[in-house]
């Protein structure tokens, strides 16, 4: 994650969900059925999320998808997401 794209002022965001069991990634993190998901990329507008998701989901093999879980999924950001965006952007 590159801090230049990520702005708290953005209502959605795209998360890469999935990995091997040894990979820690710092950043927010959100709940999806059950894997979690680490905050890449924020958008003003959902239709923008949706097709950068769409995009890098190209770029997983299937064999990524299959054993690891490897995805990208969009979710509305909430207040409190973006209250640790701006902390972790400022520290």
């Amino acid at each position: 994650m590159s801090k230049k794209d990520i702005n708290p002022k953005h209502d959605y965001g795209v998360f890469f969900v999935g990995g091997s069991v040894g990979e820690i990634e710092e950043g927010l993190q959100k709940w999806f059925q059950g894997q979690c998901g680490v905050l890449k990329h924020t958008f003003i507008n959902n239709l923008r999320a949706r097709q950068y998701a769409f995009n890098q989901r190209q770029h997983i093999t299937k064999g990524e998808k299959h054993h690891y879980g490897m995805t990208y999924l969009t979710a509305k950001l909430t207040k409190s997401d973006k209250k640790f965006i701006e902390n972790d952007i400022i520290l």
